[in-house]
């Protein structure tokens, strides 16, 4: 196992599509049926984040394995957290 962190680059975004997908399902296995509806995040966001250079990948042996955004706050999308079940 080697893991290393860097910038992520316009020819990740299949790995990092792939990942999110990933991401979706053990959220909605877990009971998380609302976070990251459909379409979200999309690759647009994901391009915005590296424009900001802040898209960031962890590699395993080579190999795209997560994603992370790494940019300055407040993140307005998180100025109010709703109950979706009220």
């Amino acid at each position: 196992m080697k893991r290393i962190i860097r910038e992520t680059k316009p020819i990740d975004i299949t790995d990092v599509m792939q990942v999110m997908e990933a991401a979706k399902k053990i959220m909605r296995s877990s009971g998380n049926m609302y976070q990251w509806g459909d379409g979200y995040p999309s690759e647009s966001v994901i391009f915005s984040d590296m424009e900001k250079h802040g898209g960031y990948v962890i590699e395993d042996t080579g190999r795209i394995v997560a994603y992370f955004a790494f940019l300055p706050s407040p993140e307005p999308t998180y100025s109010k957290i709703y109950n979706e079940r009220e």
